[in-house]
């Protein structure tokens, strides 16, 4: 089944997705930012209209998965646990999602793992789920400190995840979760183990395909302006393979 990430359809609203909408479509899981989307980034907390709206997909059948790259992971956190959405009860989902999708999951990472009781419990519950679980420490100085990251003491600490795909992706709940540091820590950890890994780093927007200044990545770039992220064309790709690549 070929995939394109072109919009099928543009919306005013999240409230014009209805479950009727979804379901004439045979679509059973819906993905949705959070800023600008479901509420303003100066709103902590779910609205009635946004709760009525998650109800009546759930009511429906449809599964909802909010996705965010808010830099600020507290924030979504509040916001999700309002709606029902806990971290923890978030992982647990996914791994539900995936696996009814047929994905083979193969673990979950703790990141920043320290010891701290509500970690030890939540792992506790994985393995008594038969989940296997690997635990990654924070590392000082993180990411400045290059010679101590990229080190034994560094990215070397960390419980090597193991694996049986050739291709294995790596995604969680929110942003700021540790999601690129377990990429490179394994990156780190398989090399030390003569294996030559590779890393490629999914992004839904900006859409590479399009033009820089197509209304969709144009959007994007507003949306993210407090972010400081910039719509470019990527240089490297361009020089070697004479194509224009989008990319942040």
């Amino acid at each position: 089944m070929r995939i394109s990430l072109v919009p099928d359809g543009v919306y005013e609203s999240y409230r014009q997705i209805t479950p009727e909408l979804l379901q004439s479509k045979g679509i059973r899981l819906l993905l949705s930012d959070l800023d600008f989307t479901l509420a303003p980034k100066s709103t902590p907390r779910p609205d009635a209209a946004v709760r009525q709206w998650i109800d009546g997909l759930r009511s429906a059948g449809i599964r909802v998965m909010i996705l965010s790259n808010n830099r600020r992971p507290q924030r979504v956190e509040t916001f999700c646990r309002d709606l029902g959405i806990t971290y923890d009860d978030d992982v647990l989902r996914l791994i539900d999602i995936f696996r009814g999708m047929g994905f083979y999951v193969g673990g979950v990472v703790m990141s920043r793992y320290s010891g701290q009781g509500a970690a030890d419990a939540f792992l506790k519950r994985l393995t008594t789920l038969g989940i296997r679980c690997y635990r990654h420490y924070p590392i000082a100085d993180y990411p400045s400190n290059i010679g101590l990251i990229v080190s034994d003491d560094g990215y070397g600490k960390n419980e090597y995840i193991e694996t049986s795909r050739p291709i294995v992706i790596v995604t969680a709940p929110g942003p700021g979760s540790g999601k690129m540091a377990t990429c490179l820590s394994q990156l780190y950890q398989e090399h030390k183990r003569g294996v030559n890994a590779g890393y490629a780093k999914y992004e839904t927007f900006p859409i590479w395909n399009l033009p820089l200044k197509h209304p969709v990545n144009l959007a994007y770039e507003a949306a993210t302006a407090d972010l400081n992220d910039v719509n470019m064309i990527d240089p490297f790709h361009l020089e070697a393979y004479g194509l224009s690549l989008i990319h942040i």
